[in-house]
């Protein structure tokens, strides 16, 4: 580090003196620590106090040491950053620090609107998947107001249509006010917060708004989606453009300081920088710099001028240092290529069930892409193939982790119990049982990377079905043949065998022809259910899903980001119906569960 480095503030950009973001569900402040907001003085002095001003023509020695440190730790916050590959989505989810800092510095920008238009229409699209909106919590959307300004408006012309009423006619009256509310703001040449689209993305939605306005009842699921495209202008501008400005800004790097105080006290004085506390202020940057992104590979100085905010969606290798134990992962890799490509077996062992809990403990193999009060949900970093898909077109895995009130055997009964599937799992229909079979079987499994090892096994009992999955227009629907079993494991909370794994692997039923109208996909994942405390548990549903055709990458991200904001509710609803059935009622039987509680071992 320089002895006397410059400050990383640009010449016409304002040091941010204090950030703050206040939510629907809470109103919190972002308060740095002193050290920090005494840093911040030194930029502005008219906000100290009289009293404590120095006299006139002469320099606050306190101020110019704090200056001192925040331009040395600034410095080694920006060289740091450069060796790492930091993820949009990823800072967007850090709520309390990292997102207020980027709202701030989109104001300086002048571009705040943007941003705004994202999470007000990731908001409507949540929002018209619920069947009330008397429950729904918003996020902030503008420092002026705790509230949403969808909330706000629609709330304002309650008189239109009765919270408590939940007709198809009501619902559609209040997603036409939120896309009005929409189009006023952000998309009409009067707009007072108006976004740079192209002129095509904004016609289509003005056309289809007019289009409602002449017939509400022409609204359908489609218009769900409808400021999709917009909102592709608007996010690949802030993250290919606003988002590497930021990252090079004093706004990103006073988030990270302040980020680093709660857990290392600030020198007070720059003989205070020793080589020690910079060592543990490096370990710490590092450590929340990895939270958020990876570190690039190979010369990572030569990086450093390049455009560091680029989300890299395609696959990458992971590095050595996010996996705990290589062995492992190389084991779940092999693993997880020789399943995926026998498509014509419905055996099942306790090797695939470990496999894949193996790999929900993997947290360096996985980045998050969306998250809900409730619920997280990620993707692998690497892709992976089946006999069908080529190595450069390999296919993700997806990880959805929830957590809930309910014992274990609540969850696990409402999961496999067929009489809440329309409930749980809604795009789930025609289930249809096709045979049981009996496990015990020694089979040999090849194990450890490479397969280099070899193990032999019993199989485990298993419930062959069918069922088709509704997925949005113009796809096809999907039909998929899955064979499922369930096995209880330990838990250091009970030190009893009170979790459970739920794992289903596709298999292709040459004999049975396809269903009209429907293209066969596969199927393979686990969900485990693990018991946290004497109330809560978590989910954590792991899936490979090989479609059976090509679905673009905007429209899958569509159905995922829609998917997570139902999966919670949807569950707890099933487990509010199951609660009402009486004793006799909830039990569990092979009828009621296509058998599937028949695998329990």
């Amino acid at each position: 580090m320089a002895s006397s480095p410059t400050s990383p503030t640009s010449p016409n950009e304002p040091t941010p003196s204090s950030l703050s973001v206040s939510r629907a569900s809470t109103q919190s402040q972002v308060t740095f620590p002193s050290q920090a907001v005494t840093t911040l003085h030194s930029f502005h002095p008219s906000s100290s106090s009289a009293n404590s001003s120095p006299p006139l023509g002469q320099k606050d020695p306190s101020q110019e040491q704090a200056l001192l440190i925040q331009q040395h730790l600034f410095k080694l916050i920006e060289e740091t950053t450069s060796l790492y590959q930091i993820h949009f989505e990823s800072c967007l989810s850090n709520e309390t620090t990292l997102l207020p800092a980027f709202k701030e510095f989109l104001k300086f920008e002048h571009n705040l609107s943007a941003l705004d238009f994202i999470l007000i229409t990731e908001e409507y699209m949540m929002d018209s998947n619920e069947t009330s909106s008397s429950e729904t919590c918003l996020s902030e959307t503008s420092n002026n107001s705790s509230a949403s300004p969808i909330k706000h408006e629609h709330m304002s012309k309650s008189k239109l249509c009765s919270l408590n009423d939940h007709s198809s006619g009501c619902l559609k009256r209040q997603q036409f006010e939120k896309i009005q509310f929409i189009i006023e703001r952000f998309l009409t040449d009067d707009s007072m917060d108006q976004i740079n689209v192209s002129n095509s993305s904004r016609s289509e939605v003005l056309k289809r708004f007019e289009e409602l306005k002449e017939n509400i009842e022409r609204m359908n699921d489609n218009d769900l989606y409808l400021f999709e495209t917009c909102k592709q202008d608007v996010y690949l501008e802030l993250r290919n453009d606003n988002f590497a400005r930021f990252l090079k800004s004093s706004y990103f790097s006073n988030a990270i300081l302040s980020i680093i105080s709660q857990d290392l006290s600030l020198p007070k004085k720059s003989n205070m920088l020793t080589p020690e506390f910079l060592q543990d202020f490096t370990t710490l940057l590092e450590f929340q710099l990895s939270a958020i992104g990876e570190k690039r590979k190979g010369n990572t100085m030569a990086h450093s001028s390049t455009n560091i905010s680029e989300v890299d969606s395609s696959a990458t290798e992971l590095d050595g240092h996010q996996i705990q134990n290589q062995e492992d992962y190389q084991e779940v890799r092999h693993a997880l290529s020789e399943l995926f490509k026998e498509k014509k077996q419905k055996i099942v062992t306790g090797y695939h069930l470990d496999i894949f809990r193996k790999m929900n403990d993997m947290d360096g193999m996985w980045q998050q892409i969306h998250k809900t009060k409730h619920m997280a949900t990620y993707k692998s970093k690497e892709k992976f193939v089946t006999s069908k898909v080529a190595k450069s077109k390999g296919i993700l895995l997806i990880k959805e982790v929830l957590t809930v009130e309910a014992t274990p055997e609540e969850l696990l009964s409402t999961i496999i119990d067929s009489r809440f599937i329309s409930i749980t799992e809604p795009t789930l229909t025609q289930i249809e049982f096709k045979e049981f079979i009996e496990g015990g079987q020694v089979v040999t499994v090849k194990s450890g990377r490479k397969g280099s090892k070899t193990l032999e096994t019993k199989t485990h009992p298993v419930s062959c079905s069918r069922s088709i999955i509704k997925t949005p227009w113009p796809l096809s629907d999907r039909e998929i043949y899955c064979a499922t079993c369930v096995r209880r494991e330990f838990n250091p909370f009970t030190r009893q065998k009170t979790d459970f794994t739920i794992f289903r692997r596709s298999y292709d039923p040459e004999e049975e022809t396809v269903a009209k109208g429907c293209v066969r996909a596969f199927f393979y994942g686990a969900i485990i259910i693990e018991q946290l405390n004497e109330k809560e548990c978590k989910i954590s549903g792991l899936a490979f899903i090989e479609a059976g055709g090509k679905i673009s990458s905007s429209l899958w991200n569509k159905m995922l980001t829609a998917r997570s904001s139902q999966v919670s509710k949807n569950l707890r609803k099933g487990l509010q119906a199951r609660r009402k059935m009486s004793e006799e009622e909830r039990k569990i039987t092979s009828e009621n569960s296509l058998k599937n509680i028949d695998t329990l071992i």
